[in-house]
């Protein structure tokens, strides 16, 4: 649940939304009664151990869930393969991230739609937003009460939200602070990083966190960066992190791509 949906249902009713995440073949995985984790939907529930393995939630499970192997490769080696992205930190909770099957390639770029969906549920004409993607990306939208009507191709559903959608499609350029700040909730970039952490609060990135980094911004966005030593020794915030990124794609992008020496 978006958290300022969840704090404004608290606000009028008094109550806190808590979060609750599961499977169809297990149930409820890991759940947060009183919402007092968000971002992430809780710890593993009493008798489950949930393990990320390429930043994806595994479940362990003594035998197979399903029957006949109609699973496929969704349960193998003792786990349940969620497929979904999400990371889980040092004190076991689970922030999912979206659908694994969220990815798709669209003009050579990775676009999550799930990203997507979240900028046209901004616009106040929309009630809720789903992409699909069968070789043609389209969006099905369900209209708000009382909403202007919205017309078949609309382009300017949410003010500013071209360059949101072009982030979320991958574009380098408009990769913003709360960009950064989900790629260093990922543990082998970051352990531990508080949901709190302001753009300019100093952070100390290892050798290793800093090698993920990059290889994750090669994977989502294209862009290669190979960073000097007085680079790598000012990369101590969230904005300086952005900031540097910002560079190295404006560079690229007047090099006509490839790799970034910075």
């Amino acid at each position: 649940m978006p958290p300022e949906v969840a704090e404004r249902f608290a606000e009028r009713y008094g109550v806190p939304v808590g979060e609750s995440y599961g499977t169809t073949e297990t149930g409820v995985v890991a759940m947060d009664v009183g919402g007092a984790l968000r971002p992430s939907v809780g710890r593993a529930a009493p008798g489950l151990v949930i393990r990320e393995h390429n930043g994806e939630p595994d479940v362990a499970l003594e035998e197979s869930p399903y029957l006949f192997d109609s699973g496929g490769t969704q349960y193998a080696d003792g786990s349940l393969h969620a497929r979904d992205r999400a990371t889980v930190d040092a004190t076991g909770a689970v922030r999912v991230h979206g659908r694994a099957d969220s990815l798709v390639v669209i003009g050579g770029l990775k676009v999550d739609l799930t990203e997507v969906e979240n900028v046209l549920r901004e616009h106040p004409a929309v009630e809720q937003a789903v992409l699909v993607d069968e070789g043609i990306t389209e969006a099905y939208v369900a209209p708000a009460a009382g909403g202007a009507p919205l017309r078949r191709g609309t382009a300017a559903l949410v003010p500013g939200a071209a360059g949101r959608l072009q982030a979320a499609a991958g574009d380098p350029a408009f990769i913003t602070t709360d960009t950064v700040r989900e790629l260093l909730s990922d543990r082998k970039i970051f352990p531990g990083v508080p949901a709190d952490l302001g753009e300019d609060t100093e952070l100390v990135l290892d050798s290793l966190g800093l090698v993920w980094l990059l290889h994750v911004v090669e994977e989502r966005y294209g862009l290669v960066v190979e960073p000097g030593d007085e680079d790598i020794a000012q990369l101590t915030s969230l904005r300086r992190l952005t900031e540097s990124l910002h560079a190295a794609a404006r560079t690229d992008q007047a090099d006509g791509g490839g790799r970034v020496e910075r």
